[in-house]
């Protein structure tokens, strides 16, 4: 099966449970793509507090600031950006990001979008 990003790791990092996010992402047929899911069950808190984000990366052997979180909440994405990992939005239902959020590193209005534009940015 192709990867939803050829040569990147997928991960999904999740403030649900692993059962059920591992089911829903069978019934839409993405399971088999995705590497490892991550529940904030491991880390024992939600996200966006830094060690949920830092635990994924630990959880899959990368730096953080190597480990980038797509996400549809700017509050996901400014809890990443500030625990040092790529933050990268999809603006399609959140229009604005909130001044009290930091900026994500990247926006798209679509998925595809900001995965090309994730893969754009310089490395390191």
């Amino acid at each position: 099966m192709a990867r939803l990003l050829d040569g990147v790791r997928v991960i999904v990092l999740t403030n649900g449970g692993d059962a059920n996010t591992r089911n829903l992402l069978d019934g839409s047929g993405l399971l088999g793509q995705v590497e490892r899911v991550v529940s904030i069950d491991e880390v024992g808190t939600w996200k966006p507090r830094a060690e949920v984000y830092r635990h994924a990366a630990g959880a899959i052997g990368v730096e953080p600031g190597r480990l980038g979180l797509i996400a549809a909440h700017a509050w996901d994405c400014h809890g990443a950006h500030r625990a040092g990992l790529v933050s990268e939005w999809v603006s399609r239902h959140e229009r604005v990001v909130s001044p009290a959020f930091d900026p994500p590193d990247v926006r798209a209005e679509t998925l595809p979008g900001v995965a090309e534009a994730m893969l754009r940015l310089p490395e390191g």
